[in-house]
């Protein structure tokens, strides 16, 4: 069995395509390198945008590596979100070509937010594709209990000019549109919760659905807990309004008017950064 797997990540091998030192950079990575170690039998194909140029084919621990080249670079980057160009065609022929070139038995395809599965539409290899967040019930909450028009205001001209908030809002509402006609054409779907399911079968009532459980990196399965007297919690999350940090921000503020004791460490999210200022604004 052949499969063709295609994500926005590089997957186990970062470090080696990047220089940098990163272990596990993502559950995608452990899933592939767990894959690999259980069923060595099992080829495994890996497809992912990468900027630079490559080989066609690099092989790392058993796994095959197919970098597409993305044709960005800071001007390409905001010019396509100014004027809304969710789709990288040039991207999305890179792939077809190493599909052509791999002829994979299935194409498992990670997510269903970017243009990769408009290639449903385009093959004739069976494919699959794994929910990792849907987009149309993202963007009602997309400003974080603040407001839309507050958060735009808030955040700036300057982050407006740079392409921001505004516009990744316009651009997230116009790919959920194409996420709901890539989950409408699908045969097969992956997901992991009642409501992926519940969410899917709004748009597609034939299709068949598969629940997999996600695996964790390996440090969370390594870790031992060690009871405290305070409560100490640990997020991790990123910078983008939808993620939750407000209710975080509302959360602590309860815990801390009631005396509870708290450390809340969030990890991805800058303590100096524009999006914590942002937000230290919507809270005062």
């Amino acid at each position: 069995m052949k499969t063709l797997f295609i994500a926005n990540r590089i997957g186990p091998a970062t470090k080696e395509f990047t220089g940098q030192c990163v272990k596990d950079e993502s559950w995608i990575a452990t899933f592939l390198s767990e894959l690999n170690a259980r069923f060595p039998d099992f080829e495994i194909v890996h497809c992912f945008p990468l900027e630079g140029d490559w080989e066609k084919e690099i092989r790392i621990g058993g796994i095959r590596y197919y970098p597409v080249r993305k044709f960005d670079g800071r001007f390409r980057r905001w010019f396509r979100r100014i004027f809304l160009r969710i789709e990288n065609k040039s991207l999305l022929q890179s792939i077809e070509s190493v599909i052509d070139e791999v002829k994979p038995d299935i194409i498992h395809i990670f997510g269903s937010e970017r243009e990769f599965g408009l290639l449903r539409e385009r093959s004739k290899i069976p494919v699959i594709i794994q929910i990792q967040g849907l987009l149309g019930k993202i963007i009602p909450v997309y400003s974080g209990g603040v407001g839309i028009p507050k958060l735009f205001v808030l955040a700036g001209i300057g982050d407006f000019l740079r392409g921001g908030m505004y516009f990744d809002y316009k651009g997230m509402t116009k790919a959920a549109k194409r996420e709901e006609r890539i989950l409408r054409n699908v045969d097969q779907v992956i997901g992991t919760s009642k409501f992926d399911e519940d969410e899917f079968r709004r748009v597609n009532k034939k299709a068949n659905y598969h629940h997999l459980d996600l695996i964790l990196r390996k440090e969370f399965y390594d870790w031992n807990w060690i009871p405290s007297e305070s409560l100490s919690l640990i997020t991790i999350s990123n910078e983008y309004s939808y993620k939750g940090f407000d209710l975080i921000l509302k959360t602590v503020e309860e815990l801390i008017s009631k005396g509870i004791v708290i450390k809340w460490t969030v990890i991805g999210i800058s303590a100096s950064g524009n999006f914590v200022k942002l937000y230290k604004k919507t809270h005062q």
